[in-house]
């Protein structure tokens, strides 16, 4: 398994040169810390470009921190990253990209969707080519590892190693912050840095934890387990004290659907003593216990009332297109206050400005429905229905790694009922990976049926 390739000649000595012609004018300008940053910047850049799997790492690892910076006209620095890794490695592949390695009905699925401008009520650009760009990128990526899925354990560390550090500032907030309050509000969820939403916070961890959890029951080194067992428990943390439920129930589901029906006793065992010593940990911490505690009772309390409400509109809504939808991401600007009239009063309603704010649909199935209606909700069902139910699980050489990108998809799947995901990278991400396992296995399917088992 490769994780860093080898720096070719090239790039090094064509870094020197720029960093000299950088440095030594800064000798007589006197502006030799702005030069050093720029040749750092410049070297950055080299290394990144120098291999495709330098900028997509890159890309991977900005993901869970995406809301770090915003630069004005450039974007976050994930699109940055993303960017590098499109053109890096369409030069590296001389723009030979294999556009099959996205089924038909995914591409039918983004047709459809730039289909829907036409009868949409507002024509919003930033959302259709947002859609398009996270659909590049994921071919992309799909294509990449259907042609190096060795990479594919580079990938998924350089995730966990993102993911750890955006634990860490969440926790370290929630205790900072939350625990100086006198009492748990709505305001006492906590996410890892200034403007990240608490469920993309929640969210982003959910692959790390699963890819710890692979390696807790299924170890290839003894020693390493206990890391791991240490990193099931710290994203597991990160994810309760941002209090999403919704998070919550997409790992528990990722579990029950992928690993628990395929556990020997003696994993059984280990999850136990695992979930044991956490539960103590938790208890053992007052301010942890007692936020567990306040989202419990008001989960109880509220009964998914807001949610089931906001499904309720969303599908009234669809009844009045229900074959073509309504447009991509119209939902948010269609829907009326009338809509909410009919609905619980538990929803909260939203303004600004003296205007009505809708709200999202938190569902991207009911999204799907709403707004590229049956067809597009059938072409989308068929797309992931064909990762889901490839039969990788008893290929040999590519199980470990088919289980661990499976439980992602899934647990985005699940988290899909109540998480709004067609705009977060991670979503993407996580049916890019299985979508290039699947699409390497037809590729040696078709070309040595008789080796693949």
């Amino acid at each position: 398994m490769t994780f860093f390739p080898r720096l070719p000649w090239s790039h090094i000595v064509l870094s020197t040169v720029v960093a000299a012609l950088l440095l030594l004018p800064a000798l007589f300008i006197q502006q030799f810390s702005l030069a050093i940053l720029a040749v750092l910047g410049i070297a950055l850049v080299f290394l990144l470009s120098s291999n495709p799997f330098y900028a997509l790492l890159a890309y991977v690892m900005l993901i869970p921190v995406e809301e770090l910076a915003v630069f004005q006209a450039l974007g976050t620095p994930t699109r940055l990253a993303g960017l590098l890794f499109f053109a890096t490695y369409l030069f590296h592949r001389r723009f030979q990209i294999n556009l099959r390695a996205m089924p038909v009905v995914a591409w039918l699925w983004l047709f459809w969707i730039t289909a829907s401008l036409i009868w949409s009520p507002i024509l919003k650009w930033d959302f259709y080519f947002q859609a398009v760009q996270l659909f590049i990128a994921t071919l992309l990526i799909t294509d990449y590892v259907s042609r190096f899925p060795q990479n594919l354990g580079g990938i998924l560390n350089a995730y966990t190693i993102s993911a750890v550090i955006i634990a860490l500032f969440g926790i370290y907030n929630f205790f900072t912050y939350a625990g100086s309050a006198d009492r748990f509000t709505a305001e006492s969820r906590i996410s890892g840095i200034e403007g990240q939403g608490v469920e993309t916070f929640a969210f982003s961890l959910i692959p790390a934890f699963l890819i710890a959890f692979h390696h807790v029951i299924r170890p290839k080194h003894k020693g390493w387990q206990w890391l791991n067992i240490g990193l099931m428990l710290l994203f597991a943390i990160g994810m309760i004290l941002s209090g999403t439920r919704g998070a919550w129930i997409a790992t528990i589901g990722a579990l029950l659907i992928v690993y628990i029906p395929k556990l020997r006793l003696g994993q059984y065992i280990t999850i136990g003593i695992i979930i044991l010593l956490g539960t103590m940990i938790a208890l053992r911490i007052p301010l942890v216990a007692d936020f567990i505690n306040y989202r419990s009772q008001d989960a109880i309390s509220s009964g998914g009332t807001g949610r089931i409400a906001i499904w309720k509109v969303s599908w009234k809504m669809y009844l009045d297109s229900p074959l073509i939808g309504i447009g991509w991401r119209m939902a948010e600007y269609k829907m009326r206050l009338q809509d909410f009239e009919s609905a619980s009063n538990s929803i909260i309603w939203n303004f600004d400005d003296g205007r009505f704010r809708p709200r999202v649909t938190h569902n991207i199935y009911l999204q799907t429905l709403l707004e590229l209606g049956a067809i597009g909700f059938v072409l989308y069902l068929i797309w992931i229905s064909s990762i889901i139910f490839t039969p990788l699980g008893n290929h040999s050489t590519l199980k470990e790694s088919w289980t661990i990108v499976l439980a992602i998809f899934i647990a985005m799947l699940v988290g899909g009922i109540t998480n709004p995901e067609f705009h977060k990278k991670y979503y993407w991400l996580a049916l890019a990976l299985p979508q290039g396992l699947r699409y390497y296995w037809m590729k040696n399917q078709l070309s040595r049926p008789d080796k693949l088992s």
